[in-house]
């Protein structure tokens, strides 16, 4: 077996706090340590904070022993030289300190007699350590993330502290790093092992503890009456396929059992469900689409029914009136609602989608037949005819900035908004009018037939910059629409013309002309087609969702029955069965498919909404009654039950699944929308009557009444076991520049030595030889943005390094 380093997570460690009852105070490590001081210093760092010489004991000593800290909550956590301090802080105040603390500074005496109680609050501590048993006392630690600003702690002489985001421990068993980080749940820690290092030698011990125990959902719990620590059961995933993993307590010390894996290949733990929330009144919601903010806000669009429990400080408070009204609400990360709005008249007022642009403005789209409370400002200040499609921008607190219709004398509907770098707005639809719609654009007449789909370009105050039709001779529905780093535009969904659509892309004809196919077309920023593609089969096929990664390739989601012509090496190449299978294709920038999957059972699977991450890992979403083929090493392996459960599914870049879930109840459970944060959190939208197994820790925690609730649930995606990492001991081999755009040069070799780069499923990508030197320039023009695997040399020992193409 070639030398290969393998990562082992804190076994998923994400920090539940709930504080107990009463507790007692203790010094430290069996009795002997002093508990830490936490005192004078700053509130909460948002990473870990360097000990300088801030960080004292309760005796006032200093505490070199903590090498950085990290609040949360009332736990301090220290980082030493062999382990973590979980420390748990509670004061005690005296009977009335909390009423004068709110009326002191608007009476001398109160603050009189509220200083004086200030004197006499109690600090309560209880320590318990987790100890890396037998580790290297003298690790060297490295940082990374370090934040822009930093703390003076002028009274310790501890100047210029910063906080870091992630901290490695080198070398803290042979061949093993040690690393420590903050997530969105709290903080985890990974084992890197190098090659040829022996996981035997992890071993961790629990001191001071008052509860250690492996619970019946192979969960480790520790913690005493003041709180407790839930770090949830290790499984970790190897190409999509579950690597079996547990704890092992031996009294106070802990292990883990792993079973047989190839080392060659990444692990990556299940993703987590961070919270989960109900939205809905006593009517009727549906959840259609969500967005995320780059400070980590979710916005949840749709339409209701209810007059009750949707609007809170947005832009309109009350239901407008007709059957329904579109709604918008904001979330910060952790769930909590910072604003929601009605936005409708007194007709029927559709909420289909929701951006976001950079500056934090929320822009919704949708669709209505209200004359008044639509337009403001914007393009068309009066309706159109019949329904028409509508666009409105609110700030970051929910105020309206502008709105417009947009139609002719027929009728239009709104599917999908996306925002540009620069701050223009896409609108995205159906049309039957002939008239309003185009201007500037790829197509400027209507095509004929019952419908087609159209693309407008808005500048950031509302005005129309082009328009176009998108559509031939028998009828087109437009479902989506994205934009790319370069502001080159994508429009989905789906068309019965045998003419008008394609050109220069992966499928120039539709194939079976009785029925739809999905379509994909490209525009530059100034309405120019670039290419347009049709995909399908023989049967039916739907265009839902589009999505752009980083490198500007392009993802298309939808429906399927058809059994040929739409998968092609990514993770399902048959028909799962049912009357339709979801579909999911990656295409690159010149419109050429790179894989296509189904996925599907053998019931009935719907695909409606795609996303992307920062890494280029892709999200499906829909919903199911397939009660197989669907959930693997997910939070939801069963199904739920009902008619419907919706699902959630993570490919990498290549196509291969990493995990899938269900979520849902009892009842119906419907996804329509997914959307990846920064952090690789990834959220869900969509409609339920479920009034079990939704929410959790969010908003709202039990169903509203009415037909459905929407629903909103967040998931922790991130990686967390065994992402592969490379770091051969042996200096001699480098790379220059890494990170680079493809080209390097690869030096330290031995002369004539052979190599091989592949990426993180182990797909080869290049293979070479060193010169005479030693040395080897190396050109990948293909290769995509991410991280590759270099060994150099054959037979037992080989060099590994990583490399990083940032283009």
């Amino acid at each position: 077996m070639s030398p290969t380093s393998t990562r082992l997570t804190s076994f998923a460690a994400a920090l539940l706090f709930m504080i107990g009852a009463q507790a007692k105070p203790i010094n430290g490590p069996g009795g002997h340590e002093p508990a830490i001081n936490t005192a004078g210093l700053t509130v909460a760092p948002s990473g870990f904070e360097e000990n300088k010489g801030q960080v004292r004991t309760t005796t006032g000593a200093p505490a070199p022993f903590v090498r950085y800290r990290l609040t949360q909550g009332n736990t301090s956590i220290f980082l030493l030289g062999n382990g973590i301090a979980y420390q748990f802080n509670r004061s005690h105040y005296s009977e009335g300190y909390a009423a004068l603390e709110k009326d002191a500074h608007l009476d001398p005496a109160k603050q009189q007699e509220l200083d004086a109680l200030r004197k006499e609050v109690r600090l309560e501590t209880y320590r318990m350590d987790m100890l890396l048993e037998g580790a290297n006392p003298n690790a060297r630690i490295t940082t990374e993330g370090r934040s822009a600003d930093y703390t003076q702690y002028y009274n310790h002489d501890a100047l210029d502290v910063y906080t870091y985001t992630r901290i490695t421990y080198r070398e803290v068993y042979p061949g093993i790093n040690w690393v420590v980080y903050t997530t969105a749940k709290g903080l985890k820690y990974d084992f890197v092992l190098q090659p040829g290092a022996d996981p035997a030698h992890i071993q961790l011990r629990f001191t001071d503890h008052e509860e250690l125990f492996v619970d019946a959902q192979g969960q480790l719990i520790h913690g005493n009456r003041m709180g407790r620590f839930t770090e949830a059961r290790p499984v970790s995933f190897q190409n999509g396929k579950e690597v079996s993993t547990r704890f092992v307590l031996d009294g106070d010390r802990l292990s883990f059992a792993l079973g047989a894996y190839d080392p060659n290949q990444p692990l990556i733990i299940d993703p987590a469900r961070i919270w989960g929330t109900y939205y809905g009144g006593t009517s009727t919601e549906y959840g259609e689409s969500c967005s995320v903010d780059g400070s980590g806000n979710v916005y949840l669009a749709g339409v209701t029914y209810s007059s009750d429990a949707i609007a809170s400080g947005g832009h309109q408070d009350t239901y407008g009136g007709g059957n329904y009204d579109a709604f918008l609400v904001k979330f910060n990360a952790s769930g909590v609602r910072q604003w929601g709005t009605y936005y409708g008249g007194t007709g029927i007022d559709f909420g289909y989608s929701c951006a976001v642009d950079a500056s934090g403005n929320v822009y919704l789209a949708g669709e209505t037949r209200s004359t008044t409370a639509i337009a403001s400002g914007g393009q068309q200040d009066t309706i159109g005819g019949g329904d028409d499609a509508f666009l409105v921008k609110f700030n970051a607190s929910g105020v309206r900035q502008w709105g417009t219709y947009y139609g002719g004398t027929n009728g239009e509907s709104g599917r999908s908004c996306a925002v540009d770098a620069s701050g223009n707005v896409y609108l995205s639809g159906t049309t039957q009018s002939s008239t309003a719609i185009a201007s500037g654009g790829h197509q400027n007449t209507y095509g004929g037939g019952q419908n087609d789909a159209f693309l407008v370009k808005f500048n950031a105050s509302g005005v129309r910059q082009w328009g176009t039709y998108y559509g031939g001779p028998v009828s087109e529905e437009g479902r989506a629409c994205a934009v790319d780093g370069s502001d080159n535009v994508y429009l989905a969904g789906w068309t019965n013309s045998t003419t008008a659509i394609a050109s220069g892309g992966q499928q120039d004809t539709i194939v079976g002309s009785s029925y739809p196919d999905a379509f994909l077309v490209k525009f530059n920023a100034s309405g120019v087609r670039l290419w347009g593609t049709y995909y399908g089969g023989t049967e039916y096929d739907y265009g839902r969702s589009c999505a752009v990664d980083a490198s500007g390739n392009v993802f298309l989601a939808g429906t399927t029955n058809s059994t040929t012509a739409i998968a092609s090496g990514g993770h399902q190449d048959t028909y799962g069965g049912g009357n339709y299978d979801a579909f999911l294709v990656k295409f690159n920038p010149n419109g050429v498919r790179q894989w296509g999957t189904y996925y599907g059972g053998t019931e009935y699977d719907y695909g409606r909404s795609c996303a992307v991450d920062a890494s280029g890992n892709v999200f499906l979403a829909g919903f199911t009654n397939s009660t197989t083929a669907i959930a693997s090493g997910g939070h939801q392996d069963t199904y739920g039950g009902g008619n419907y459960d919706a699902f959630l599914v993570n490919f990498n870049a290549s196509g291969v699944r990493q995990w899938g879930t269900y979520c849902g109840g009892t009842e119906y459970d419907y996804g329509r929308s997914c959307a990846v944060d920064a952090s690789g959190n990834v959220y869900l939208t969509g409609a339920t009557n479920s009034t079990t197994a939704i929410a959790s820790a969010g908003h709202q925690n039990t169903y509203g009444g009415g037909v459905y609730d929407a629903f909103l649930v967040k998931f922790e995606a991130g990686p967390a076991i065994g992402i592969l990492s490379l770091e051969d001991p042996d200096p001699s081999l480098s790379i220059f520049p890494n990170p680079s755009n493809g080209a390097f040069t690869l030096s330290g070799a031995q002369p004539m030595e052979p190599f091989t780069i592949t990426d993180l499923t182990g797909r080869l990508i290049h293979t070479g030889r060193s010169n005479a030197n030693g040395t080897a320039a190396v050109q990948l023009p293909n290769a995509t943005k991410g991280l590759y695997l270099i060994q150099l040399g054959t037979g037992a020992h080989r060099l590994c390094r990583k490399l990083i193409v940032s283009h």
